[in-house]
């Protein structure tokens, strides 16, 4: 390696008699010294002009597709900056990790687990940045820093394998600022926070196979936990690479006892979190081909230059607009002067070498074109007569477990693109050290990469008014916000959150439970907010709400702010809205921002009482008198046997009521239930939890509708709202238990109706319980 490596000297002297062998003068190694220590200095440089004018607008604007500009509401990063926050202040607040946020779809909640662990170190670095700067500058800075360290690491790299420091300099620029990064950059912050990581971890598994160096072992240690808590995809695909490297260039036996040495840590670490995981969620994080189909790389997209790019956006224009997924998935220009430049490399090189880094770019690169072959939008074909898709690797590796979770396949470009940049880095060593003029031709290779992945301006979208957002806040308005329009998609909700600091009625995190979809469909007047439409047709028709119902949501929700977003309500919308919230809500106070696009509603508390008895009929339509998670919808039983009688099915492993009752009074309660039979099956376990305090538990045998009676000590109950949790011991779909059965449904325990009644009633009239 020695003979390759082009030393700063060189290029300072421009002299090709000079030996890299030669020692250096004092001057000399002053020089490099400084041109190393500006290494890092000129990648942020580099972050601030591909990113321009970002840097500008830090406190002002954030990175936004083009394509999504006039649907703002709907970009990724709104959520990101939102789920960093509710980290970020936990840590902080020295409070638990929110590992069950109710902050969104209260009072249910959502379990959180999964996205704490794939957030957690960049939640740690944001950290210092939110105390130090405004919010959207804090989310700003962090990515300049991402970009800059992401190619300080792949210099590191690539100047480890090459001993080339200006081909390791190049190497990181055509990493950290291609295409799929940069487009990535522009709404996926969390995903692209892990990718410094993914070559230290790659650089410490080549040291530590090579040398004996401890701190060659730290960094693989630490950089392989850091990236199994930032971003699960990139965490596997590295390991896929790390596994590549080793497979293809083993190590010697002294090495293999470094690694498995090294190991310890990360598999203790990794291996019982990772259980947790899925333990907690159930093991549920399997899709369908099919949908990762929808979230493929065209393979025209490889060399059709992105929209954004300054001078060639418009080539192509045609091409794709017929690709399948959104254009960042199809952001994957790989770039032709790494190509070429990877070409070059085998022609000088040891190929042995170049045979880990070209295998990762080809099967990475293949995993990105998704299960099935897309050309220009197609992904079925002619052949011979026939119409026929062209099955790909992926299809493989979807069978395998945690493979089968993938599914945005152009995640595999950021493999590809750091196996190039290395490719990439061995032939611009190559040309560099064969040049006679060296500054010349690494100044001329450094333009040309530039060039080809020019995207500026950057697009950038304003943050808009936040004020009317931080005055909720600062009144110290507690309780929980409903927003007009209710709807899951707005996820510029979830930024207004960090100013308001209440909880929501919605929300909006990847892969939810499809109970979050229509979470609040259940009561009629939540209906009306999520489609103000209907609620003009009310307006016009004169229909007043029942007051009782109005008072049972505003206590069962603890509503006390309404923020009615008037810019995505037609005007007959807002007028209707605005009107029905002063005549039927109990308004306490009203302002709006300065724009009048935000219209803010204090509410008072009305007076409320729990039902007596409470009694929950399955199959009853709605009002309810609660939120449920963990049942199937509700259905009638066999006409054969009752033709009335109404029931739902457990999903799961586990159900949830949530339930408002008076507190300090003890409850006694009857279920009737029948348990999931099928040939072989034995006695159904059922265990009922009110507020995690054990009740019952019951052995259920018979193929029939079985009364159930339990107690609940006052001790176990809370006023207002409260949890009652059931739990089965077995699971089964009738599909596959009972013959002839065609239903794939997880079910346990068919349910038809919960009664409770207070042993000592209050004084006082509520409701009418629920039908």
């Amino acid at each position: 390696m020695a003979e390759n490596d082009v030393r700063i000297s060189e290029m300072l002297n421009d002299d090709p008699r000079q030996s890299a062998s030669d020692p250096q003068t004092a001057p000399q190694r002053a020089g490099t010294a400084l041109l190393e220590a500006l290494i890092p200095a000129s990648y942020l440089v580099w972050a601030v002009f591909f990113t321009w004018p970002l840097a500008l607008n830090l406190g002002r604007a954030i990175p936004m597709p083009r394509y999504i500009q006039d649907t703002p509401w709907v970009h990724n990063l709104w959520t990101s900056l939102w789920w960093l926050n509710e980290l970020s202040t936990s840590i902080t607040g020295g409070g638990p990790l929110p590992i069950q946020v109710d902050s969104i779809f209260y009072p249910l909640g959502m379990d959180a687990l999964a996205y704490v662990i794939q957030c957690l170190v960049p939640a740690l670095a944001f950290i210092p940045l939110q105390a130090a700067l405004p919010m959207v500058a804090a989310a700003n800075l962090p990515l300049l820093l991402i970009l800059t360290l992401a190619a300080g690491g792949c210099y590191l790299l690539v100047c480890r394998l090459t001993g080339d420091r200006f081909a390791a300099y190049l190497a990181g620029l055509a990493f950290a600022f291609c295409c799929p990064q940069l487009a990535n950059a522009q709404g996926h912050l969390l995903v692209v926070a892990s990718i410094p990581l993914i070559p230290l971890v790659l650089l410490g598994l080549i040291e530590t196979c090579r040398s004996d160096r401890v701190s060659a072992r730290v960094l693989l240690a630490a950089a392989l936990v850091g990236l199994f808590f930032s971003y699960w995809y990139y965490f596997l695909f590295t390991a896929l690479m790390g596994l590549i490297v080793l497979i293809l260039r083993p190590p010697d036996r002294n090495g293999w006892v470094r690694l498995l040495q090294t190991a310890v840590l990360p598999v203790l670490v990794i291996v019982p979190v990772s259980v947790l995981v899925l333990r907690h969620s159930g093991g549920h994080f399997a899709e369908p081909l099919t949908v990762a189909a929808g979230w493929s790389v065209d393979l025209l997209a490889f060399v059709l230059p992105t929209q954004d790019h300054s001078l060639l956006g418009g080539w192509g224009e045609e091409l794709r607009a017929g690709f399948g997924a959104n254009p960042t998935i199809q952001s994957a220009t790989l770039g032709l002067v790494p190509l070429l430049l990877a070409g070059a490399a085998f022609r000088r090189r040891n190929r042995r070498d170049l045979l880990p880094w070209l295998t990762g770019f080809i099967l990475f690169s293949l995993l990105a074109l998704g299960p099935v072959l897309h050309v220009g939008g197609r992904d079925q074909f002619g052949w011979f007569g026939r119409t026929v898709s062209i099955p790909l690797p992926f299809v493989w590796f979807h069978w395998l477990p945690v493979f089968d979770a993938i599914r945005d396949c152009s995640m595999f470009l950021v493999m590809s693109t750091l196996a190039l940049a290395v490719l990439a880095g061995y032939g611009a060593a190559s040309v560099i050290e064969c040049a006679r003029r060296k500054r010349l031709v690494f100044g001329l290779l450094l333009a040309a990469l530039a060039a080809e992945q020019l995207m500026l301006p950057y697009p950038l979208k304003p943050v808009g008014e936040t004020e009317v957002y931080r005055s909720i806040g600062h009144r110290r308005i507690s309780g929980t916000t409903l927003e007009i329009p209710l709807r899951n998609d707005i996820r510029t909700y979830e930024f207004h959150q960090i100013f308001h600091r209440q909880r929501r009625l919605a929300g909006n995190l990847s892969r939810m439970d499809a109970v979050y979809a229509s979470y609040g469909d259940e009561q009629p007047l939540l209906g009306l907010f999520k489609d103000p439409a209907r609620l003009v047709a009310v307006e016009a028709a004169g229909t007043a709400p029942n007051p009782t119902e109005i008072a049972w949501l505003i206590n069962f929700f603890d509503l006390h702010t309404v923020i009615v977003e008037n810019q995505y309500l037609s005007a007959a919308e807002q007028g209707a809205v605005n009107a029905w919230i002063e005549r039927f809500l109990p308004v306490r106070d009203r302002f709006q921002s300065e724009d009048r696009g935000v219209s803010v509603f204090e509410l008072e508390t009305p007076a409320n009482a729990a039902p007596e008895p409470l009694v929950i009929d399955f199959g009853a339509p709605p009002p309810y008198r609660y939120v449920q998670k963990g049942w199937y919808g509700p259905e009638r039983w066999g006409p054969e046997s009752a033709p009335e009688l109404s029931m739902r099915w457990s999903e799961g492993r586990e159900s949830e009521l949530i339930l408002w009752l008076d507190g300090n009074r003890a409850y006694r309660g009857e279920l009737i239930v029948q348990p999931l039979r099928f040939p072989g099956a034995g006695p159904q376990r059922l265990e009922l939890f009110i507020n995690d305090h054990p009740v019952a538990d019951w052995r259920l045998t018979e193929p029939a509708w079985i009364p159930l009676t339990f107690s609940v000590p006052a001790a176990a109950v809370r006023p207002g709202l409260n949890r009652l949790r059931f739990r089965y011991g077995t699971v089964a779909r009738p599909a596959d238990v009972i013959p002839g059965n065609d239903d794939p449904r997880q079910l346990a325990v068919a349910f038809d109706r919960i009664t409770l009644r207070a042993e000592q009633p209050a004084g006082g009239s509520g409701p009418e319980p629920n039908p």
